[in-house]
This record gives structure tokens, C-alpha cells and sequence, in this order.
């Protein structure tokens, strides 16, 4: 993955944990809506094995098969613990500490249809 990528996939990650549309939050990041719809379409979905969502019809669900490693809460590098840990495809792992923080993405990613 290259910086640029990096970069962008750190974009979407905030994206994805905050409430805002796409719109909104390129407009307080100061990002272009344009590009910041071709990397979460580039990076994003490609990452979890969807297609645009713009060519794809409603009601239609593409499930990708999860692995629970534990049950347990997870102690990572630092001094805190994590709820959720996501490790997609393209070797980004994304930790989440917050029960709402998880429900939140899974909301947002399952809304993507």
C-alpha cells in the first residue's frame, strides 16, 4: 500500500466512524467530495469485496464470511483494550473501543447497499 493509499484508507476509516454523510465530512476535513468518493470506492469497497454501489440493485446483500477469534476483550500495544478488531483483506486492521463505534461502522458498511 502506497502513502497515498495509506492516507485515503486513514479518510475513510474517521469517515466510516463519524456521523456525517460524505459530503459533510470532506467539507470539514476540507477534502474534494470527488476524490474522496473514488478512494472509498477504490480502497472501500474493493477491501470488502463490493462493487460501486451505484451499479449494483437494492436489496441486494454481498455477505463476506467472518472468523470470531475471541470472545474476550483484546489487549492491544497500548494501555487500553479493544471491543472490535476488523482485519480487511487488504491488510488494514481497524480497532474499534467503543460499543457505539462498532455498531456505528457495521451500520454504515451494511447501509452501503
Amino acid at each position: 500500500m502506497t502513502d497515498k493509499d495509506r492516507y485515503w484508507q486513514e479518510q475513510i476509516d474517521l469517515y466510516l466512524g463519524s456521523k456525517l454523510t460524505q459530503k459533510a465530512f470532506c467539507e470539514k476535513h476540507a477534502l474534494t467530495l470527488s476524490y474522496f468518493k473514488y478512494h472509498y470506492r477504490r480502497l472501500h469497497l474493493k477491501s470488502i469485496g463490493k462493487k460501486s454501489t451505484r451499479k449494483q440493485k437494492k436489496g441486494k446483500i454481498k455477505l463476506t464470511p467472518v472468523q470470531v477469534v475471541s470472545d474476550k476483550l483484546v489487549q492491544t500495544s497500548g494501555s487500553s483494550s479493544s471491543l472490535c478488531s476488523i482485519h480487511l483483506p487488504n491488510g488494514t486492521c481497524i480497532t474499534l473501543h467503543d460499543a457505539q463505534l462498532v455498531e456505528r461502522y457495521l451500520q454504515r458498511s451494511v447501509g452501503l447497499c
